[in-house]
């Protein structure tokens, strides 16, 4: 069959890696292949590791062959040379449009300044997506800087670390990007979600403004997620191995996160926000973090809590009502558009939301409230009268880091336990199912 490769429109090619090699070595009869337009290589060999665990050496004379109506070309554990990539493929596939790449192992990445011109060789891209593809390098550090136009680019979706991801957004130019999805090996370093976020903000600065952000932690994945009018995605963060650390070791991670969340253009006129965040999370921002990030977010006029409702957040708000209560100010700082809030049906927060409210309205912004019924009774807590004297205490005193009353008082026990199917799985499997 692979004597007939020249006539080929379409090949799949799927196997363990020694398979697809000697497949491939039969295809290089021919420095021609006039009618390809689609080329996947799908190495299998990840799913039985013991057996097969080598990713597929793709030959540089096949990467050199003449497709001139290429358009699609995807490879799956494959290990190739980049630099032919961008001196012969290139050349020879003028129509290339989408590109994915899937390594096994971050051995087989280029370097980022590899990539780069890889990319400044297709400009007809509209699809990209790599995954373990690129890593920073120690040239990448002294390049010089330099934008890539792709002008084209619609979809970009790739997983690296923060530091190369960082460089990598920096460097591109794209006027076209309508989907972002980025999975980001999170790292030690605060001033790395800075500067990926920076990325972000500098990748997105030309797409449609979104009017919609979940922000959600659980499992050691933090995920930022916008699309319009929850349709599809066109923003996605994930944030993986995001562990807590010691309460007495210093982590502005999530100071850096939230403000650059702030920073980001396309979101600054986003309607509808929803939150998830655990106390273990919220206590570790700055004390000027929420203010920073309500106040660069203008127009929300919708707020919908999650399981782990962000108290932190809650109390900037009420401060703030409170603040232009007694001055001279006719309405709140913070959120001026905000009408309405939708909470678990927990009592203690309930408390919480009702003096938010109230606060509020005496400053002429009525605020909504309603509640999500829950499934299950929730245990009995304290009185309602107890609740809002223990919460006062708490709203007067802004320099406690903690939360008022029980640890669980704010707390969805309800959606506890099935936390991670109920937000996580179901959050991405509807983007994989795009």
């Amino acid at each position: 069959m692979m004597d007939h490769f020249w006539r080929c429109a379409s090949l799949h090619i799927e196997g363990y890696g020694d398979d697809i090699e000697e497949i491939v070595s039969s295809c290089i009869t021919t420095d021609k292949a006039p009618l390809l337009r689609r080329l996947s290589i799908h190495n299998i060999s990840c799913s039985v590791p013991s057996v097969h665990d080598g990713e597929a050496e793709i030959l540089d004379a096949f990467l050199s062959v003449f497709a001139p109506q290429l358009m699609s070309l995807h490879l799956e554990g494959c290990a190739f040379n980049w630099d032919i990539v961008c001196t012969r493929l290139a050349p020879h596939t003028p129509l290339l449009s989408s590109l994915h790449i899937c390594n096994f192992h971050i051995q087989s990445a280029a370097s980022i300044a590899q990539l780069l011109s890889v990319l400044e060789s297709l400009p007809r891209l509209k699809d990209l997506r790599l995954q373990n593809s690129f890593a920073s390098s120690e040239t990448d550090w002294n390049m010089r800087p330099h934008k890539v136009l792709l002008s084209q680019l619609t979809s970009l979706v790739f997983e690296s670390s923060a530091v190369a991801g960082a460089m990598f957004l920096a460097a591109l130019e794209l006027p076209s990007l309508a989907k972002l999805e980025a999975t980001i090996d999170v790292g030690q370093l605060s001033t790395d979600i800075r500067k990926f976020m920076e990325g972000v903000r500098l990748a997105t600065c030309r797409m449609a403004h979104l009017p919609y952000l979940y922000i959600y932690y659980g499992h050691r994945l933090l995920i930022l997620h916008s699309n319009h009018h929850h349709c599809f995605s066109a923003l996605q963060v994930t944030f993986k191995n995001w562990a807590l650390r010691d309460p007495a070791v210093s982590d502005t991670r999530f100071t850096n996160l939230i403000r650059g969340i702030a920073d980001v253009a396309v979101l600054q006129k986003m309607q509808d926000l929803k939150v998830s965040l655990p106390i273990s999370i919220e206590r570790r921002l700055a004390a000027d973090a929420w203010a920073y990030f309500l106040s660069r977010l203008k127009k929300i006029s919708f707020i919908s809590f999650g399981t782990h409702c962000p108290v932190f957040l809650i109390r900037t708000l009420l401060l703030d009502a409170c603040h232009s209560n007694e001055g001279t100010q006719v309405q709140s700082r913070l959120l001026p558009s905000l009408t309405q809030i939708t909470l678990p049906s927990i009592p203690e927060l309930k408390v919480l939301i009702d003096i938010l409210a109230d606060a509020r309205g005496q400053v002429g912004i009525p605020l909504a409230v309603s509640t999500i019924s829950r499934m299950r009774p929730r245990h009995a807590g304290p009185p309602v009268e107890v609740v809002r004297e223990i919460v006062l205490d708490w709203i007067a005193d802004p320099m406690v880091h903690s939360i008022p009353g029980d640890s669980t008082w704010f707390v969805d026990d309800e959606g506890t336990d099935s936390d991670k199917a109920d937000e996580i799985d179901e959050l991405l499997d509807g983007l994989d199912n795009e």
